[in-house]
């Protein structure tokens, strides 16, 4: 996703060392002071896989209940660190969860602004959206 990981203007975090983030932390609790951030782009884990899949190994084993748990936890956590009218922008695929489920789990706190479906695996019958909210 990104084009330049290196930019100083950006913060990778990622709960999994192999990743190499930036700072290496749990985003159900993140380390920064409030409302700092204009922009965040996530992308969850957003489907369960076998345990020695090329999915998990690229990408690590999450299970539906640990998704849902990020999905619920994830927009408090977002909202607090974003400046008032910030942005997010995340990343979902459909195989496990729909859409309109997902999304649910943001609209108390974030107004959806726009989004689009970029691809279909019909093999699965997976979708996969970008959608853009705004802090409320």
């Amino acid at each position: 996703m990104w084009y330049n990981k290196q930019n100083p203007s950006t913060i990778y975090i990622d709960i999994r060392l192999e990743t190499r983030p930036d700072i290496l932390c749990d985003l159900k609790h993140l380390p920064f002071r409030s409302e700092i951030f204009d922009l965040i782009v996530f992308d969850p884990p957003h489907h369960t896989c076998g345990i020695v899949s090329d999915f998990a190994w690229k990408y690590g084993r999450f299970l539906t209940r640990e998704i849902k748990l990020l999905l619920a936890k994830g927009p408090y956590e977002f909202h607090r660190v974003l400046k008032r009218e910030g942005i997010l922008i995340f990343k979902w695929g459909t195989h496990d969860i729909p859409i309109l489920k997902v999304l649910s789990f943001f609209t108390s706190n974030f107004e959806p602004l726009f989004g689009q479906k970029t691809s279909e695996r019909t093999k699965k019958g997976s979708k996969t959206y970008w959608v853009s909210l705004r802090k409320i």
